[in-house]
């Protein structure tokens, strides 16, 4: 009787300990759970505000550069260095058109690229692995009659046809009238090579380069202008201008910043949940284990 009743307070005293060291184990596992699924959520949670916010910026954004565009160009005051064209120019939609009149240096002309013809211009835009016809944009130098030059870019003209010993296309002589938007630069990425000496061809719009050949002076003030014309014009012979609405178009447009909004605000829901079942699960599951783990206790 007395083996037997030493025996019992023994199995008592292992399964108290081993219940002490499960639950104890369970608070801890249960606390690291809690916080990380919460920190998951509540990072998700401010990704997915801030998305939000981008798209309504960005649906903004898109609107007023249309009604911009959707304005009639303004005719460029004679005597404006191009630093006041470019102040002129330089709205927060980009979206402000103007006009200018002069001459075109074909002599002086460069290609940019290759580029996949722009949006819609040839056909629908490509989808998945797909990619649209690749081409060069034709970047020509104008002298308008106040002296002032301007590079502007005429348009996209295919690759094959730009590889043409003689490349032919549109290069119109006399004065010319020209509708565009304030182009911009490019940043150089690690996969930019610079423009050879003799090459026409830039396979990234090199700013300096760029003014280097046209001014003759790497830091001079590059007023760069792109060609577009309204939208339901005629396809003129290459190089084909941009239409308005592709110039409406940016890298991300507004459904992409509501489709990773969307995204982040169900990752946060999901770690929400995850932090919410692990502080209400019980201890069982873990003390089961620890019987399993722990040692014997002598006693």
């Amino acid at each position: 009787g007395s083996m037997a009743s030493r025996k019992g307070v023994g199995n008592e005293e292992r399964e108290a300990y081993l219940k002490e060291v499960g639950e104890s184990r369970a608070i801890f596992s249960n606390a690291l759970g809690v916080v990380f699924f919460g920190a998951v959520s509540i990072w998700t949670l401010y990704l997915g505000v801030w998305q939000w916010k981008r798209f309504q910026w960005k649906t903004d954004l898109v609107k007023r550069r249309r009604e911009e565009l959707d304005s009639p160009p303004e005719d460029v005051p004679s005597g404006m260095s191009a630093a006041q064209v470019r102040e002129l120019l330089s709205t927060e939609t980009g979206g402000k058109r103007v006009r200018l009149r002069g001459r075109f240096h074909h002599t002086h002309e460069m290609l940019l690229g290759p580029r996949p013809s722009p949006p819609e211009l040839l056909g629908p835009r490509a989808q998945g692995m797909a990619q649209n016809p690749m081409g060069y944009f034709v970047l020509t130098p104008m002298e308008c009659d106040d002296g002032l030059v301007v590079v502007v870019n005429r348009g996209w003209v295919p690759r094959g046809r730009a590889h043409q010993p003689e490349p032919e296309w549109r290069r119109p002589e006399g004065e010319v009238t020209v509708t565009g938007v304030l182009g911009r630069g490019e940043a150089r990425t690690a996969f930019s090579l610079k423009a050879e000496e003799n090459s026409r061809v830039l396979t990234w719009l090199d700013a300096e380069t760029l003014a280097e050949r046209v001014y003759g002076d790497a830091h001079a003030e590059l007023l760069l202008l792109e060609a577009v014309v309204e939208d339901g014009t005629e396809l003129e012979p290459f190089p084909v201008s941009k239409r308005v609405s592709n110039v409406t178009e940016m890298n991300v447009m507004p459904p992409v910043h509501l489709g990773y909004s969307g995204t982040w605000f169900a990752l946060s829901g999901v770690a929400a949940y995850m932090a919410f079942s692990v502080y209400t699960r019980r201890p069982r599951t873990i003390v089961r284990l620890v019987r399993r783990t722990v040692p014997t206790k002598d006693v």
